[in-house]
């Protein structure tokens, strides 16, 4: 992402709906999925925001590759560190959770990424991650944000099997503003476009931004009663097994890792999770 539109979201992600909204899905599933106290490394974690928002009593390592994100971050105060997706220097089995938002869109070997995250994950760990959905839903905003792919819930759940995890919950979320969404997509196609594509943030009235927050941020926990097939974003919830197969075996499953000692703080965490 560029460091213009890592500032832009910096200066957004505290207030804006979308983001407020996702935010409060994250806790949701986190809080489901996730006990409290965990070892959660966040790959792609920004300007740190999101990752701000859920760290609670849980012990956090957030990483990214981008300077500026590592930047905004750090002023947080989170225990952050520069590293790409696909080469994770963290020690196999270290975490309990792994929480990647809106992250391996932006990676060529989404695969690979997700079995990075696996590596670092003791056997029976979480991985959550969140995705932009439907490919039909390209826009100026993917291009300005470096994405490379849109996703189905289809094309995301395969793609964590064949990195070697079991699929716990797949659910599309945000669901009720996918009409609209739809709407302003084809407005921009019908328009010319300008300039250097850059991600748009419209600033709204307080009470229609906290409205918006309100009505995103109810999924995708209803899913699990009435499953909804459409939505903006997917979730994905999914375990490292237990008893990990061999390479090769069905599921291609990773050798199993042990299982680190719990440390006691997020600078903790940062210091024993690294290699060297």
């Amino acid at each position: 992402m560029r460091a213009d539109e890592v500032r832009q979201l910096a200066h957004t992600e505290e207030s804006y709906w979308w983001h407020r909204g996702r935010q409060r899905i994250v806790k949701r599933v986190l809080a489901r999925y996730v006990a409290p106290g965990s070892r959660i490394l966040d790959v792609g974690c920004g300007p740190g925001g999101t990752t701000e928002a859920y760290t609670g009593d849980n012990h956090v390592l957030a990483v990214d590759a981008s300077p500026e994100s590592v930047r905004h971050a750090h002023e947080r105060g989170l225990a952050v560190a520069s590293m790409d997706a696909a080469h994770l220097g963290v020690r196999p089995g270290a975490c309990d959770a792994v929480v990647s938002l809106d992250l391996i869109e932006h990676v060529a070997d989404d695969v690979g990424a997700l079995r990075e995250m696996y590596e670092t994950l003791r056997p029976g760990g979480v991985l959550i991650v969140t995705v932009p959905a439907y490919q039909f839903l390209w826009s100026a905003h993917d291009d300005a944000v470096g994405h490379l792919r849109r996703y189905t819930r289809g094309g995301l759940l395969r793609v964590a099997r064949e990195a070697g995890f079991e699929v716990v919950l797949g659910a599309y979320a945000m669901s009720s503003i996918l009409p609209a969404a739809m709407a302003v997509r084809l407005a921009e196609r019908l328009r010319p476009r300008r300039g250097e594509p850059a991600a748009r943030f419209i600033r709204l009235p307080g009470a229609v931004n906290g409205a918006l927050e309100r009505i995103i941020g109810l999924g995708p926990m209803p899913l699990r009663f009435v499953p909804i097939p459409f939505g903006l974003s997917i979730v994905l919830v999914a375990r490292r097994p237990v008893a990990a197969t061999r390479a090769g075996e069905a599921g291609g499953a990773p050798p199993r890792a042990e299982h680190a000692e719990e440390p006691r703080s997020p600078e903790l965490v940062a210091r024993s999770a690294l290699h060297g």
